[in-house]
Formats: structure tokens, sequence, C-alpha cells
């Protein structure tokens, strides 16, 4: 063998061996690409123009003082990862199945499942974005008779919806007012960072209350709780044919002060208060058969919890199925009692910011 036979044959080598080597290199990058972007693409969906013109900034709040703003402000930044986690709804997963009644879906047909859609889609695009020919939204912390609710026992709305102007007007401007109830729950971090901490303990007893969803009540929840309360974003939730084809078509969802009441029969006067998950779980069972019967279809308890459970089951990595179906039922979210508490929560202000002074 010559010595330029040589050379050509140690220059191919060496042209073999450097291919190998940018090949491992780029596989290594675009692993680690692909890493970085499996662990970061549904946080940064979520938060991507959260505040650029979020329901916090172009809402028109008043009648708030300067430590409740923040608050509410913060709740709505927190609201958006709920209902962008849900935004597109999965029906195949327990979160769906147990607060939505996914397991009627052949019952519901393709409408009913294309108007759902649609209503997760529109509350993220409302809390994210002004709606297009939709008044200001207004949110204020004034005093409100209906913060107060008789129908629930020992428990008090955190943000009372009404809209202003004409009845059936679905565009109809919005006004959230925030109650002194909204302002004793904690924030989503908190709840979630508690979770997490009990998670980390290690005892079966911290697991159970780490995945019971009554843990998890919150400012956040409360917030996307009103806005699927909301016209705009439910208006799609109607029943074409009115049973036995007359009357008009009739929406599926009521308004204060009826709301979170669900009819369990036609015209049989039965009607169910659902406020919490345990009610929440019970209602999807019940097979969705007109809007005297809407099940899970007509609560938007059901829609905000399903979000709730979505974002929990990503954050935590597994489904908070808590509360079963067959355990005791309660009026709104229990809390543990002192001896069932494994783990010690995080320590979290309980108090209610002063309202602003009035002007002489």
């Amino acid at each position: 063998m010559t010595s330029e036979e040589s050379a050509k044959i140690n220059l191919s080598l060496l042209g073999f061996f450097l291919l190998i080597c940018y090949g491992l290199i780029a596989v290594q990058k675009q692993s680690a690409d692909r890493r970085h972007l499996n662990s970061n693409s549904r946080r940064l969906d979520r938060t991507t123009n959260i505040t650029v013109r979020g329901l916090g900034e172009y809402a028109e709040i008043h009648e708030c003082s300067a430590e409740r703003t923040k608050l509410i402000k913060l709740a709505i930044v927190e609201a958006t990862k709920l209902l962008l986690a849900a935004r597109t709804p999965d029906y195949d997963h327990m979160p769906a199945q147990e607060y939505l009644g996914a397991q009627w879906l052949p019952i519901w047909g393709e409408s009913f499942q294309k108007k759902l859609n649609e209503v997760f889609k529109t509350a993220a695009d409302f809390i994210l974005n002004p709606i297009e020919g939709a008044p200001t939204p207004e949110i204020s912390c004034r005093k409100d008779e209906l913060c107060s609710d008789e129908l629930r026992e020992n428990f008090d709305d955190p943000i009372v919806v009404r809209h202003l102007g004409e009845v059936d007007d679905d565009n109809a401007q919005i006004s959230l007012t925030v109650c002194d109830a909204f302002f004793k729950l904690p924030s989503l971090d908190h709840v979630v960072n508690r979770g997490r901490f009990c998670l980390s303990q290690g005892n079966p007893l911290d697991n159970r209350i780490a995945f019971d969803l009554n843990m998890y009540d919150n400012r956040a929840l409360a917030f996307a709780h009103a806005i699927f309360h909301t016209r705009l974003v439910t208006k799609g939730m109607i029943e074409n044919e009115a049973p036995f084809g007359i009357g008009e078509p009739r929406k599926m969802v009521f308004e204060w002060p009826h709301h979170d009441l669900v009819e369990t029969g036609f015209n049989t006067g039965h009607w169910t208060l659902v406020v919490n998950p345990w009610t929440a779980k019970k209602l999807a069972l019940d097979r969705p058969t007109n809007a005297d019967q809407a099940a899970a279809l007509g609560s938007p308890t059901n829609f905000a919890l399903y979000a709730l459970a979505q974002y929990l089951m990503e954050e935590l990595g597994e489904y908070p199925y808590a509360p079963m179906h067959f355990s005791e039922g309660f009026t709104t979210f229990y809390k543990p009692r002192e001896a069932d508490r494994a783990c010690v929560p995080l320590p979290v202000k309980n108090q209610i910011p002063d309202r602003p002074k009035s002007k002489m």
C-alpha cells in the first residue's frame, strides 16, 4: 500500500469518525431539547399572554382596595392555568368521567360534545383576551346581598355573577361582585404546594389527603366557576328541541339566584344543589336527557371542578380520586379533622383585606 493510498484511507476514517461524533452530538441535543419541550410546553402554553390582555387587565376593577385588587388579579392569572388545562377536554380520562359524566358520551351525541367543547374553549379565550363585540366586564368589591346564599348552609358565594341589560342578551355586560368569602380562600399555588408537601411525607394517610379534591378549594377555582356562569361562555349549552316538541329551546345553565341548581328529572321538582366535589361526582352519574335533566352538562360547578382536577392531575402526577362516590355527602367543601390530618398544611394568611374607605 502506497503512502498516498494510506493517507486517503486515514482521511476517510477521520471523516467517518467526525460524522459519527457530529451525529451523536446532534442526537443528544435533540433529546435534550425534546426533554426540555416536554417538561415546559404545557407550562408555556398556560402562561403565554396571561398578563398581556388577561381579564385582570382589561376588566374594569373598582370599589376594591389595592390589596384586594392585587389578590383578584393573582386569582385571575391562576384561574387561567385551570382553564387552559381544560381548554380541550380529554374525555378518555378520569376527570372527564367523574366530573363531566363522559361515560354518557354516546347519549350526548356529537351535538352536545361540540357544545361542551365550545364552552371550555370560550372560557379560556374569555379570560385571556377580550371577546370581540362583548362589553368590557366589570369587577367590584361592593357589598351584595346575594353574597350570602340562603340555599347553602353555612356557605357564602365567593363571587356573584350578574348580567346588566336585557334578560335574553347573551352579550350583556358581565358584572362580577367579589365577596368577602373569596378573600378567605387560599391561592391555587398555596394548595398545590401543600399537596406536594403531603405527598413528600410518604405516608398513606398523607396521600389520601393529597388526592382529595376537597383540599384544593381556592380563589382561582372561584373565578373559574364564576366564568362558567356567564352567558357569554355557556350560551351554547341549550337544548335544541324542547320536550315533546313544545316551546322554545331552553338553556341548561341557571343564573343567579338559582345558580348551581340542577333539576334531576323532567317536571319533577327535584333539584340538586351542586357546590362541591362530592355532589358534582354524584351529578355526573346521572344521564343527561334534556334541559330539565341536564345532569353535569348544566352544572358550572362540574365544569370548574373538571378543570381543577385536570390541572392537579398534571401538576401532582396522579388523579385526585377523592372524595369517592360512596363517601359521606357534604354541603360544602370539607376539611379533615385534626385527628385525620397527618401532614401539616403550609401556613396561609386568612385575613380579609379591608374594603376601601368611602369618600366623605
